[in-house]
C-alpha cells in the first residue's frame, strides 16, 4: 500500500524510501475541507499524484466522496495542536498544501505544520497567505501571515506563498 494504514488509535509507518521510485508524488492538504483546500483535492484527483487530505475531525465530510474518488486519494485526521499527530499525517509526503482557515490559532497551527513537515522530510510547502503581508500592513491577519511566511523562509524547505486578492 502506498499510503498510511489507519489502525484505530495508531498510524503504521510504511517504508516510503523503498517504494519511492514506483509511487506517484504524495501531496498532503492541510485544510482540505475549506473552500480552497477542497478545490485543491478535487483538482489533484485528476492529476498523476497521490493526495492525502488531513481532517481536524474524522467526522467531517470528505471534499471528494469515497464513491467518486480515485484510489490514490486518502484521508486521515490529525490533531492540529500536536506536532506528533501532524508528523504522522505527513508521513511519506513530498509536498504540503497549507490552507488553514483564518483564526486566532493560525500562527501556532501552521508553525506546528512546518515543524512536522521538517521532521518528516517533506520537501516543499505551498501556503495560502494574505495579499499584503509586508510592513506597514496593519491588519492583524496580515501580521499572522507575515509571521508564518518568515517561519517558512527560516525552515530550509522549498516553499511558495500564494497571496490571492480574491476568490471566484
Amino acid at each position: 500500500m502506498n499510503g498510511l494504514t489507519y489502525i484505530p488509535g495508531e498510524l503504521e509507518r510504511v517504508d516510503y524510501k523503498a517504494i519511492a521510485v514506483s509511487r506517484p508524488k504524495l501531496i498532503t492538504v492541510l485544510g482540505c475541507t475549506g473552500t480552497v483546500g477542497s478545490e485543491v483535492i478535487r483538482v489533484l484527483a485528476h492529476e498523476d499524484c497521490a493526495v492525502r487530505g488531513i481532517l481536524t475531525k474524522s467526522n467531517r465530510p470528505y471534499p471528494v466522496s469515497p464513491q467518486e474518488r480515485p484510489a490514490r486519494i486518502s484521508y486521515t485526521s490529525a490533531d492540529h495542536t500536536s506536532v506528533q499527530h501532524l508528523s504522522r499525517a505527513f508521513m511519506g509526503a513530498d509536498a504540503l498544501f497549507l490552507s488553514i482557515g483564518t483564526n486566532p490559532e493560525q500562527v501556532a497551527i501552521e508553525t506546528r505544520a512546518i515543524e512536522a513537515a521538517q521532521q518528516e522530510g517533506v520537501r516543499r510547502i505551498v501556503k495560502i497567505s494574505a495579499p499584503l503581508v509586508a510592513e506597514p500592513a496593519s491588519v492583524e491577519v496580515a501580521k499572522w501571515h507575515r509571521n508564518i511566511e518568515e517561519k517558512l523562509e527560516e525552515s530550509g524547505l522549498e516553499f511558495c506563498n500564494l497571496r490571492p486578492y480574491s476568490f471566484m
